[in-house]
């Protein structure tokens, strides 16, 4: 399972919002991990000698492990104390009020 920083790098290759400089890569070791555990492919181009990175996609591996993480989150998130509660009190809420509508309509027939 990939951490949180791992994600967040994957979400911007995926949407294409990550710097393409080599030192950003150079200086980025979460994204060198991704790349040395082929969750990213790297498009290089090489000119006089010199390595320029042209651009991040992410590999099947990589979208796999990014769509688990999402899930993952979602489940987390259901799964959690309050997501029940939020649903309980909205429901609670929504019964309350049908209640006294239910009870103002009957007024008026009286």
């Amino acid at each position: 399972m990939i951490s949180k920083e791992q994600a967040e790098i994957l979400k911007k290759v995926k949407i294409n919002d990550i710097p393409k400089e080599n030192d950003y890569y150079n200086s980025n070791k979460i994204l060198q991990e991704l790349d040395n555990n082929e969750y990213i492919y790297m498009e290089l181009n090489y000119e006089n000698g010199d390595m320029n990175i042209i651009d991040y996609k992410l590999t099947a591996k990589g979208e796999n492990e990014l769509s688990k993480y999402i899930e993952n989150q979602k489940n987390n998130f259901k799964n959690n104390f309050k997501y029940p509660l939020l649903v309980n009190l909205a429901v609670g809420i929504i019964g309350y009020i049908a209640g006294i509508a239910t009870s103002f309509i009957f007024n008026l027939f009286k």
